[in-house]
């Protein structure tokens, strides 16, 4: 039983305890007069002496009795469970987890799922407050997770929180899963001393991202359930919805300068059943609207992409924001791009020879000069000098065109400056001293560049097939000039020497290019977070080992390896907004101040756009979704079976859960205390009445 107003009792339990005072501590008080002739009375009272203390206890309780059924009738009374509930009730707590990733905001539901979710939790909370003992904490799960270690998520402050809490919110713009949630909460639970017992809800959409068929959820589950009394996981989303989801908005590779185009890739996941034609994807470059991007048709379960380019005139930071139509969820049809812009990119070009005459073809293909902007800025430096310009200057690029040696002390920083992600292409020409580079940069070295070793330069042999070039290529980005379209013209590209790239076993180095007789011609490979290229011939006509330089493909194959080679330097920092491994959960945005810089009204009060970090000197930085929260699918009934047969564990439909919650509503008993307050009252006026009339029966006076 449960009291809608239980003050109550504490004005109606020291009243039910009046008579109980009057009856022991002020009895009635009689004058006593000798009187000979009332001896045969006094002695028929002494005969009836029991029934007269019966009678008084019967007063006496029937009094109390009417006292505490009036008090508990104005206290509105609710009956929920049975005698022993009654008795004596039990303290409970019932800790509900809703998951608040973005994917519960789906609209291709009526109401949403997120709706679906506070129905859920509004009936919960409707059942505990009518029962004795029964205690309710709502939290997101996003809480769950940002909550300290050391913080109590039952015993502290976030214990208070109440179902109304949630009412206006909407799910939010992170990836929370679910087995972390459950981790988190062993956590709490497993070291929490013996008290009441704890129900655990989780109300969920349950897609199957969430379970991701490898067991994590299963296994999470298994070790919170010995810890609480049941475990109840909801599903408020019964059905699959169609989403496409903006998964990709990234530069490719090539300069990133301020006056030249840029090339960016845009991605569309397609969630759905079936194929979605005709995507559009709308535009806006520093809040300014560009031609929409047409990526045709997004196959079902699969990816439709198309490639564009944007150009901003002024150096700094610039933002790029792409845009679906609005669909089942909202979070994943925006996605940011930020641009640090230079007026151009620094590449150090180093060469020994006289003048820089062996590297002038290099220079000339990479930065033409003349009024023609190709974002690069080529530098020649001789091999002195190389440590003193990276330090002063660093580049996103390094040509090493036919360097014999290096001093150590440079050799230290292009190992650095590779492993930082920077770029090295090495041209190996009939200068270089093939020992040096084999024990500082490649197979001889502790950790080398390329597993690789430069033998010996030779003549290509004789006996070429007909119709066939010096060079073949494979389909890399590096060496597309060299294939499709422009193929026949890399017949024109004769190779008179080159020097043998022997490959080590299981090496990871790839070869792109290769001369007619198989040998390797352009080897690929990463170094940290850098890239290294080895080109195996000296690329210049004026040295007379090939004649690539001579070319009209060689400007666009040097600047689209320069490209591919300083693509890790210029990356920018994109960010994924949720709690996955090396994702930014809400509060990290936050902390230390990052203002938003976007100029999208739209944008602001969202944790999603472009920031600037003001712990790293004002560097900018995207937060966007993670894409595969965008897949609304449902996970396969065996996987959920699975879940569902962890002792203790209940998984349901909403409709199910919010059934069993909910119930006949306890019926308000105030009527029935009403009654007995009546009968009480009545049987106490009898039972005086009738003690009255035997006792003057008898002739004895009250």
């Amino acid at each position: 039983m449960a009291l809608l107003f239980p003050a109550i009792l504490m004005i109606g339990v020291p009243l039910a305890l009046a008579p109980v005072v009057i009856h022991f501590f002020n009895p009635r008080r009689e004058r006593q007069v000798a009187w000979a002739a009332m001896e045969l009375l006094v002695e028929s009272q002494r005969r009836n002496q029991l029934w007269i203390e019966v009678r008084g206890l019967v007063l006496l309780a029937l009094r109390v009795l009417a006292v505490l059924a009036a008090a508990l009738m104005l206290g509105r009374p609710r009956f929920n469970g049975g005698v022993v509930d009654w008795i004596n009730p039990q303290q409970s707590t019932h800790l509900v987890v809703v998951d608040d990733s973005y994917s519960m905001s789906d609209r291709g539901l009526d109401p949403s799922v997120w709706r679906r979710a506070l129905d859920g939790v509004r009936a919960l909370d409707a059942r505990v407050g009518q029962q004795s003992g029964g205690r309710l904490v709502v939290l997101r799960a996003s809480e769950v997770l940002e909550a300290p270690t050391d913080a109590p998520l039952l015993g502290g402050a976030a214990a208070t929180a109440e179902a109304a809490r949630l009412e206006g919110t909407a799910a939010g713009e992170t990836n929370v899963g679910l087995a972390p949630v459950f981790d988190r909460l062993y956590g709490e639970l497993a070291g929490r001393e013996a008290g009441p017992p704890v129900f655990l809800y989780a109300l969920t959409d349950l897609r199957s991202q969430n379970i991701a068929g490898d067991g994590a959820l299963q296994d999470s589950v298994k070790r919170v359930s010995p810890e609480v009394a049941a475990i109840r996981i909801v599903r408020c989303a019964e059905d699959a919805s169609s989403n496409l989801t903006l998964s990709d908005v990234s530069p490719l590779p090539g300069p990133r300068a301020a006056g030249v185009e840029i090339p960016i890739r845009i991605r569309v996941q397609n969630h759905g059943p079936s194929a979605v034609a005709d995507v559009q994807v709308r535009l806006f470059c520093d809040g300014g609207s560009l031609p929409a991007v047409q990526i045709g048709s997004a196959p079902a379960g699969g990816t439709g992409s198309a490639e564009t380019s944007v150009r901003f005139a002024e150096p700094g930071v610039h933002r790029v924001l792409a845009e679906l139509d609005g669909d089942a969820v909202a979070s994943d049809n925006r996605r940011w791009l930020p641009l640090v812009l230079p007026s151009q990119q620094t590449v150090l070009v180093v060469d020994a020879s006289l003048d820089g005459a062996g590297s002038r073809a290099i220079r000339t293909a990479i930065d033409p000069g003349q009024g023609v902007r190709t974002g690069w800025r080529a530098v020649l430096i001789y091999p002195g000098e190389l440590s003193d310009a990276l330090e002063r200057e660093p580049p996103v690029c390094v040509v090493l065109a036919d360097v014999p040696k290096l001093p150590p002390v440079a050799v230290e920083q292009v190992l650095r400056f590779v492993e930082k992600g920077g770029g090295l292409m090495l041209a190996v020409g009939p200068s270089i001293d093939r020992a040096f580079y084999n024990e500082w940069f490649f197979a001889g070295a502790e950790s080398p560049l390329l597993a690789l070793s430069v033998g010996r330069p030779s003549q290509m042999p004789p006996g070429k097939p007909a119709g066939v070039g010096d060079l073949s290529a494979v389909a890399h980005p590096v060496v597309r000039a060299f294939t499709g379209d422009l193929a026949p013209l890399s017949k024109s590209i004769a190779v008179s020497f080159a020097h043998s790239l022997e490959l080590e076993e299981e090496s990871a180095v790839r070869i792109v290019a290769s001369l007619w007789d198989g040998r390797p011609a352009l080897c690929l490979g990463s170094y940290g977070e850098g890239r290294v290229a080895c080109l195996a011939t000296h690329p210049s006509a004026d040295v007379g080992w090939s004649s690539m330089s001579a070319s009209p493909l060689f400007p666009i194959f040097m600047q689209d390896t320069v490209g591919y080679l300083c693509q890790p330097a210029m990356e920018p920092s994109l960010r994924t907004l949720g709690f996955g491994a090396g994702d930014s959960p809400p509060s990290r945005l936050t902390a230390g101040g990052a203002p938003l810089i976007a100029d999208d009204s739209s944008a602001i009060g969202s944790q999603l756009g472009v920031f600037r970090d003001t712990a790293a000197g004002a560097a900018a930085f995207a937060v966007n979704v993670d894409p595969r929260e965008g897949d609304l699918a449902l996970p396969p009934a065996a996987e959920v079976e699975a879940i569902a047969a962890v002792d203790g564990v209940t998984v349901e439909s909403l409709d199910t859960f919010v059934a069993s919650v909910s119930g006949d509503p306890a019926p308000d008993a105030s009527r029935w205390f009403l009654v007995a307050v009546l009968l009480l009252l009545a049987a106490e006026t009898i039972t005086s009445w009738t003690s009255k009339a035997r006792v003057s029966s008898r002739g004895v006076a009250a």
